[in-house]
């Protein structure tokens, strides 16, 4: 996912680039490696990733405290605008209009929004209070959003995309830390306080969108926060025309360099609607219909799988079935299991346990979770010591 935003900032321009990340991630570090030749890493262009040190137990509590205790790390860099997004935002956004824009008005930040209905803000999105151009206002996820003066059925949705001068930046930091908001996100925090106290101006998302976008990806946005919006925005990309390309050449999606980089193998099998990614098998009998494959997936035969996706180095034995699945990385599901997050086992646990358990540095058992619908299979599981209930 944070290839994403990553890809955006690249083929902005912006070419000094942090990755915060809530707990520490030594992959990262190693999958942005080869983003960067050595004449840019020269220039003083890079991409880091920044994590939480030993004094913060191996975990940020939220963005805002990610920001507050690295902002040292971030203001040592001379920069006229930083540009603030979050890594689990499907989008495509060009960020030169909107900095651009921000220049050109002398204003002290700019918030991407997008216009959308009262049910899709309702709860789940913060809402902007917009007067022409200037953001008078923010309500962060409103259980009754206020609709705009044109559409009593729509309102303008914060995308959590944000561009702002330094001295912008470093008042909302100082008036953050004065309020001790380690617990609680950016935009209900820092956001709402740039919204109250300075110049922020509102920037239609359309605007910003890239040239090459076809009616249908036109201000496509998705959050990808919780279990089930992952899952139903992986599953939009397999759907024809999708509302989010991965393959535009002018706004091309940069990650990490594939090796070995074998072709797919595919023997007698029945496959519809898939991304298949590089050096994966699916022996003889396999049927894959709705599911996202990724690199290094080997999925042997007589098995079926519907809705899903097997993230990268997966294992699937023979006669498995899956459905509403998501399989973690290098997951090894052995022959004869059947799992449907339709109808999940009894002996799972479901996203909010495995967010308190985290915020508390607890160990998390290495069980399935199940939440809306979709069933996760996580990494380091021991299907001989778990088996499922029913």
């Amino acid at each position: 996912l944070v290839d994403i935003p990553l890809s955006n900032g690249l083929n902005s321009d912006i070419s000094h680039i942090y990755v915060i990340v809530q707990n520490q991630a030594d992959y990262l570090s190693n999958h942005f490696l080869g983003y960067h030749t050595g004449i840019s890493q020269m220039r003083g262009e890079f991409i880091n990733v920044l994590g939480p040190s030993g004094e913060e137990h191996g975990l940020f509590k939220t963005d805002a405290d990610s920001i507050l205790k690295l902002k040292s790390r971030i203001l040592e860099h001379d920069f006229d605008v930083v540009v603030l997004c979050m890594a689990d935002q499907i989008v495509k956004c060009d960020f030169r209009p909107v900095i651009e824009q921000l220049i050109n008005t002398d204003a002290d930040a700019a918030v991407v929004y997008k216009t959308v209905t009262l049910d899709e803000a309702r709860g789940r999105l913060g809402v902007l209070k917009v007067e022409r151009t200037k953001v008078r206002g923010f309500d962060e996820k409103p259980e009754n959003p206020e609709p705009i003066e044109v559409d009593s059925n729509k309102c303008l949705a914060n995308t959590a995309m944000y561009a702002m001068t330094k001295k912008a930046f470093k008042d909302m930091v100082n008036a953050m830390s004065h309020h001790h908001v380690h617990n609680k996100n950016l935009s209900s925090t820092g956001i709402t306080w740039l919204c109250e106290n300075r110049d922020v101006i509102a920037f239609n998302l359309e605007d910003a969108s890239t040239s090459d976008l076809s009616k249908d990806e036109l201000g496509y946005f998705a959050d990808t926060g919780t279990i089930r919006s992952y899952f139903d925005t992986s599953m939009d990309l397999l759907k024809r025309p999708a509302g989010f390309n991965l393959y535009s050449s002018t706004w091309p999606i940069y990650t990490k360099a594939s090796w070995p980089n074998s072709a797919a193998k595919l023997d007698c099998v029945n496959i519809n609607g898939i991304i298949l990614g590089l050096n994966t098998i699916l022996q003889d009998q396999v049927t894959v219909n709705s599911g996202i494959v990724s690199d290094g997936v080997e999925i042997k035969k007589n098995t079926k799988i519907e809705y899903s996706i097997l993230l990268p180095n997966s294992k699937i034995g023979e006669n498995v079935y899956l459905k509403n699945v998501i399989v973690d990385e290098e997951v090894n599901i052995p022959k004869g299991i059947n799992l449907s997050g339709d109808k999940p086992p009894k002996n799972v646990q479901n996203q909010e346990e495995i967010l308190s358990l985290l915020k508390t540095n607890k160990f998390i058992p290495k069980i399935p979770v199940f939440s809306e619908g979709v069933l996760v299979i996580p990494e380091g599981i021991d299907f001989k010591k778990w088996k499922p209930e029913y």
